[in-house]
């Protein structure tokens, strides 16, 4: 990728910039809309910023019943 840092840098920056890679990356998170997992996991995400994760440890748990 290059002898120098400044090299590598520019390589990686032509990298990150390149507009097909952006657009296959986009394409495999935008349909990636379902998440998977046991009823627990699944019930513990949020949506933050359009993306799934899971929520913070120590929140208050809803009853299996309600």
């Amino acid at each position: 990728m290059g002898e120098s840092e400044e090299d590598r840098q520019y390589v990686y920056k032509l990298y990150l910039l390149d507009e097909k890679e952006r657009q296959e990356d986009e394409a495999i998170f935008n349909n990636n809309k379902k998440a998977i997992g046991d009823k627990v996991f699944l019930r513990n995400l949020a949506s933050k910023s359009g993306r799934l994760s899971a929520r913070k440890v120590g929140r208050p748990r809803k009853s299996e019943n309600n």
